[in-house]
């Protein structure tokens, strides 16, 4: 993916899916992270992406994430993300 018309289109096609929360797209590493509330199949992503058939998309390694804490009176309990990362083909 080398310009961001493609980009718009693929983070648009992506954004519509039902519980994604955000997307976003890396030019230069042909990447895209997205953030959902819940667990989404690579087959669903790449379904969407079936109206724009110049890209695919794959899974990748995720890059590890620090959580953070919430403090509640004595009780610090974890912030779930729930990310995916995916690379471009």
């Amino acid at each position: 993916m080398t310009c961001s018309s493609c980009q718009a289109k693929v983070q648009g096609l992506l954004s519509k899916i039902d519980g994604v929360k955000k997307v976003s797209i890396n030019l230069q590493k042909a990447t895209a992270d997205i953030e959902m509330a819940n667990h989404i199949s690579i087959n669903i992503f790449q379904s969407a992406l079936l109206e724009y058939p110049k890209y695919q998309i794959t899974e990748a390694e995720p890059t590890p994430v620090i959580m953070p804490f919430v403090q509640t009176n004595s009780v610090n309990l974890p912030i779930h993300y729930s990310n995916c990362f995916y690379r471009f083909l």
